[in-house]
């Protein structure tokens, strides 16, 4: 009777083994498939307008972020866009053939009380 049950326990073993490790497979290639997969990126339409949304203030540098607030879920974390990430979206832009304008949504875009992007006037003045 004690070897029929173990072996009825070494087949169960078995089975458990083959599903784990087809799963543990299955995982990886969808995770491999992911990686790899080849993005063609967003399709963009001739005529189309960029719109850039600016939420917070148009900052230089991002200024740092305590860790610590990020995991107590501090409500006082400000909302930067940083003023190279803003050129460098309207200069692909005006580059791309397919774009014919660019829309600037302000509704969540804040004046600092002093300038923090001095350093970027005369590169925009410059390039009109």
């Amino acid at each position: 009777m004690w070897s029929f049950l173990k072996a009825v326990w070494q087949v169960l073993v078995g089975i458990k083994d083959v599903v784990l490790t087809v799963l543990v497979i299955g995982l990886l290639l969808l995770v491999l498939r992911a990686v790899f997969a080849s993005d063609t990126g967003p399709v963009v339409e001739d005529g189309a307008v960029l719109a850039l949304s600016i939420d917070g203030y148009v900052v230089d540098q991002a200024s740092p972020t305590d860790p610590a607030s990020l995991i107590g879920g501090a409500a006082s974390i400000p909302v930067e866009t940083r003023l190279g990430d803003l050129l460098a979206g309207i200069r692909q832009a005006t580059e791309d053939k397919r774009v014919s304008a660019i829309a600037l949504e302000l509704d969540g875009f804040s004046v600092p009380a002093r300038p923090t992007c001095s350093r970027s006037r005369g590169r925009s003045r410059r390039s009109r």
